[in-house]
């Protein structure tokens, strides 16, 4: 059995993949497997993991129809072994060091999730490092509560910069119950294995590197508020079952909620849709629970805030008109 696995979903990933694994099998600590899943991709992806996997016998590939990442990552993990899993996105990249560090700290706490530090960087050469406290640190039960509303608070929910335990794996949710999730996932996963840990490890180190593009753009989809209400559901019964749930963890989840709320809002209101589907769509989501606590969120904007009394007046149109004219959060 391997010490780690390493789970990567890959969809039309060409023109960054080479670089990406090539980063994956560049780690100083060689104890690990790499599981492929290449999710329905029309492009040359699968053709380059099953390179990769030609010349590494720790690496396997499975070629699978386009089911979205949640599923690839589930599949991923079904067939991985390791005795600890890192999920990596098939465009970023890793430091050398990140297996052998997360390993030091594994045989020196024993902990069960290891978190450390990522970078952000962009084709101009800019590079932003998101860091979290401001040395190492080991939590344990009492100090869930901790991770939780950093979690509700920080751009913490991401999987790539978390590694965890199998038996974590558990604590994840029925992926037939959730299907082909499309927003929100790294949200959903990072919300059980903080409910389901006995203990966790801080690095304080870059380890995961990011890629952004500049002047990326988000498609507009209505699954992206569908999704963020299931999410939120789920969160808000985790919160509730896992003794979360407490004046200052609501107030953040609320908050969480609005700033969905908002994302989803913006998008909508910029996307090519007539104004009358526009509406439409938006009174659907004022209908939702996600919408529900976002409305109850404090500490936006004025504009926001005049949004959302629009909105509960059911001024659709109006409101959304305002944003195309004023274009303000």
């Amino acid at each position: 059995m391997p010490r780690f696995s390493i789970l990567i979903s890959v969809y039309n990933s060409e023109k960054y993949l080479d670089e990406c694994l090539t980063s994956v099998l560049a780690q100083s600590f060689t104890d690990f497997e790499v599981i492929i899943v290449d999710d329905g991709s029309v492009d040359n992806s699968g053709k380059i993991c099953d390179s990769f996997a030609q010349k590494d016998s720790r690496i396997r590939v499975l070629h699978t129809k386009n089911n979205g990442v949640f599923i690839a990552r589930s599949i991923a993990e079904k067939e991985s072994v390791g005795e600890y899993l890192l999920h990596i996105d098939s465009d970023d990249l890793t430091d050398p060091s990140l297996l052998f560090l997360i390993d030091e700290e594994i045989r020196r706490n024993n902990t069960d999730l290891i978190f450390f530090d990522f970078d952000s960087f962009f084709p101009d050469g800019k590079r932003i490092t998101k860091t979290y406290f401001d040395s190492d640190r080991v939590f344990f039960a009492d100090d869930k509560q901790e991770l939780f509303r950093l979690l509700l608070t920080t751009t913490f929910n991401s999987l790539c910069h978390k590694c965890f335990n199998r038996r974590l794996i558990d604590f994840c949710p029925d992926y037939d119950e959730f299907g082909r999730l499309s927003h929100g996932e790294d949200l959903l996963r990072s919300a059980y294995l903080i409910s389901g840990i006995s203990s966790a490890s801080y690095i304080k180190r870059s380890l995961y590197y990011y890629r952004r593009e500049v002047g990326a753009s988000v498609r507009f989809d209505p699954s992206i508020i569908t999704d963020s209400d299931r999410v939120a559901a789920v969160i808000c019964s985790l919160m509730n079952s896992s003794g979360f749930a407490n004046p200052q963890n609501n107030a953040l989840f609320c908050s969480m909620c609005r700033k969905q709320f908002n994302n989803f809002f913006r998008l909508l209101s910029n996307c090519n849709l007539k104004l009358k589907e526009k509406a439409r769509i938006l009174r659907f989501a004022s209908e939702l629970s996600v919408y529900f606590y976002a409305a109850f969120a404090d500490g936006d904007t004025t504009f926001a805030d005049l949004r959302i009394v629009a909105i509960n007046k059911r001024l659709y149109r109006t409101v959304l008109i305002a944003q195309k004219i004023f274009g303000k959060d």
